[in-house]
């Protein structure tokens, strides 16, 4: 087993086996709604039901379930038997089969057969058989891969709905160019169980279905949804987000798309921010694009905010600007209309990354940022842009918040949620802490945005207020909790919100003594660039606690 801890999640009405840092809400109240199998590891295991652990299986992590069942020989590390497990949020959707005729389609041992998004009636794809699927959305009675067969994802993700029936036993061989991100989505809607035998990559739904994840000689990787879930002997999984579920459910307001897409914390810098560009174009902007050029809109995204950073401090001209943006817009949509140069691009990024491959690159080394013709030399002329004063003026007049110190900053890490403490004098506010930002240059401010939902102190239910709360970096307070001469950790950062404040910080600031806070945080640079939300939290006696005080919940 790898060092790598892996989460087990089952709540309502799903079930998620997932990783670090995950989260979900689901599954059907069964006699025993996760079960670990001798030799089974998981990292933190989340269970609104029963949760049975087998002889020889163990939980890393923390286990949180109201009744467990340790065999002789399992190992948990800690159990916490009161957790909160309604979401702040609900993604559901409808699945409406297409009424037009469908067929069957038979893969034979040594043939490859491509289809394009469509209605079928079974699919069956045996040994030594190639399935290919074109980006888009299948719907199959049933589906059967056999041992030796492969599912190929071409062009971009493709989601598949299975009404009754499926086999899993073959690989998959996803689209997606530049760092592995899951664009396959299994809708399931079968009640006979299901048993993965070899590994899946994607996102699987089976809201009807309990669903059994064999050992494989590769992970199971993405995000696993269904009524129950049963980690055979010896089984691995390794979570990625499941984007594709912004393809197939889109959330509803504008916006809220691109605030889903998480930084990839295995990466760093270019590559990091490449791996998010090129997702929010894929699952949220450029949706009907393929994955090639979804990854090019990215790349060219980079550069126009890059381009446009050094403009706003003073080390680009917005001749230069100008000459960079209309380059890389030019060659985006020259790859757009010739898939042959597109594959190319993808293929390789190029040694000077000018949006032109190495093989036709006459002018390789261009420096960075650099407009060129379609052989990869410096453009002789510029076009012609305002002054540099006159747009420093007008950013200026807009409040755009760009600072030199920040141009090389990496994405904010990561914070933790910490803790609420009000003082017995209301008038004194509310004390927040949580996790301080320590991976920015010196000088680069750092913003802390709070997302809270009121819940009922009674019930349990969300049915307060949902609103957000925004602090600078220069806003905290060094006395923990108001007490002189008691710093706060130096890990956290503390804030002081207080009745007679503007808008939500008044609110946050006044204690409602009916309610309790769910909330999460995040940090922003002032590159504009969002850290990773951190787990949505409770508000609880123990945060206080373990940073040495005492609070009410």
């Amino acid at each position: 087993m790898s060092k790598r801890h892996y989460d087990v999640i089952n709540t309502d009405r799903w079930t998620w086996i997932c990783g670090r840092n995950a989260r979900a809400y689901s599954g059907n109240r069964l006699p025993a709604a996760v079960t670990l199998a001798p030799g089974s590891v998981a990292g933190d295991v989340w269970s609104r039901g029963p949760v049975d652990l087998l002889p020889g299986s163990r939980v890393e992590g923390t286990l949180y379930a109201e009744h467990v069942m340790s065999r002789k020989g399992s190992h948990v590390g800690k159990v916490v038997t009161n957790p909160p497990f309604d979401p702040v949020n609900a993604v559901s959707w409808t699945v409406r089969f297409p009424v037009a005729a469908a067929r069957d389609v038979t893969v034979r041992p040594g043939e490859t057969i491509s289809l394009k998004p469509g209605r079928f009636r079974s699919a069956v794809v045996l040994p030594r058989a190639t399935l290919r699927l074109a980006q888009g959305t299948f719907f199959f009675e049933s589906l059967i891969l056999d041992p030796g067969s492969r599912l190929v994802l071409v062009g971009g993700p493709a989601i598949i709905y299975v009404r009754k029936f499926m086999r899993w036993s073959g690989e998959v061989e996803p689209s997606v160019v530049g760092p592995a991100s899951t664009d396959l989505l299994v809708g399931y809607l079968g009640a006979p169980k299901l048993t993965l035998h070899s590994a899946f990559r994607g996102v699987l739904v089976a809201p009807s279905a309990e669903v059994k994840l064999l050992a494989a000689p590769a992970l199971h990787r993405g995000a696993f949804f269904a009524s129950a879930i049963e980690l055979g002997p010896g089984a691995k999984v390794e979570h990625s987000p499941p984007l594709v579920l912004l393809i197939a459910a889109p959330p509803t307001e504008p916006g809220l798309c691109a605030d889903r897409i998480p930084f990839r914390d295995d990466l760093s810098g270019r590559d990091r921010d490449l791996a998010f560009q090129r997702d929010v174009a894929l699952y949220c902007s450029a949706k009907d694009e393929s994955s090639c050029v979804a990854y090019l809109v990215g790349r060219a995204n980079l550069d126009y905010s890059a381009a446009a950073a050094r403009v706003a401090s003073g080390l680009f001209s917005p001749a230069l600007y100008l000459a960079l943006s209309r380059d890389r817009t030019r060659k985006l949509n020259a790859a757009r209309d010739q898939p042959g140069q597109a594959t190319l691009l993808c293929a390789s990024r190029g040694s000077d990354d000018d949006f032109v491959p190495d093989p036709i690159d006459r002018c390789p080394g261009t420096i960075d940022l650099t407009a060129t013709d379609d052989s990869g030399c410096t453009q002789a002329t510029q076009p012609g842009g305002p002054s540099s004063a006159d747009v420093r003026t007008l950013l200026g007049m807009w409040g755009m918040l760009i600072n030199p110190t920040c141009n090389d900053a990496e994405v904010p890490q990561q914070i933790a949620t910490g803790a609420f403490y009000y003082p017995d004098n209301t008038s004194a506010g509310t004390y927040l802490i949580v996790g301080r930002v320590s991976s920015q240059p010196t000088g680069c401010p750092v913003w802390y945005l709070i997302d809270i939902q009121e819940i009922d102190k009674l019930t349990g239910a969300a049915t307060g207020a949902r609103y957000s709360v925004v602090f600078k970096q220069s806003d905290q307070s060094a006395d923990l909790i108001g007490l002189p001469s008691t710093p706060v950790p130096g890990e956290f950062i503390q804030f002081n919100p207080h009745p007679t404040d503007v808008g939500n910080r008044g609110r946050l600031g006044t204690p409602n003594p009916s309610i309790k806070l769910l909330f999460r945080a995040q940090a922003m640079n002032a590159r504009g660039e969002r850290g990773q939300w951190s787990d949505w939290k409770l508000t609880s006696q123990s945060d206080c606690i373990a940073l040495g005080f005492t609070c009410r919940e």
